[in-house]
């Protein structure tokens, strides 16, 4: 059996925090306007980002006026999402550039954590 490691399973190289049953790590997204802290819920079954349209919005990338979009299966149906290109998105200690960033508008009750994301190597 796994040793407990500060309430992780299993100690690892990157910080992950734990939020009731889920899974959260440190991220910054880097724009034209400047860098934001985002904290990323992990979901390994997730293709894409999706982050708050306050945040895209501070860094200089507008969700509104992004001619690019995607469309998103969730549980409720498929959504569409504006998509935007962020400078970068650093995460674990690895740095995308150019990442691509899909846009959703978070009530203040969900704005603590307004990011999904999957990693694939």
């Amino acid at each position: 059996m796994a040793e407990r490691h500060r309430g992780d399973v299993l100690p690892t190289r990157h910080a992950l925090i734990r939020h009731g049953k889920l899974l959260l790590c440190n991220a910054v997204v880097l724009g034209p306007d400047g860098a934001r802290d985002v904290a990323l819920l992990l979901d390994t079954e997730s293709n894409y980002t999706v982050v708050g349209a306050d945040l895209l919005e501070g860094i200089g990338c507008s969700p509104a006026a992004s001619r690019d979009h995607v469309r998103i299966t969730t549980a409720n149906g498929i959504i569409i999402l504006p998509r935007v290109v962020s400078h970068s998105l650093t995460v674990f200690e690895r740095t995308i550039t150019g990442a691509g960033l899909s846009s959703l508008t978070t009530s203040p009750s969900a704005a603590r954590s307004t990011a999904c994301w999957a990693w694939t190597f």
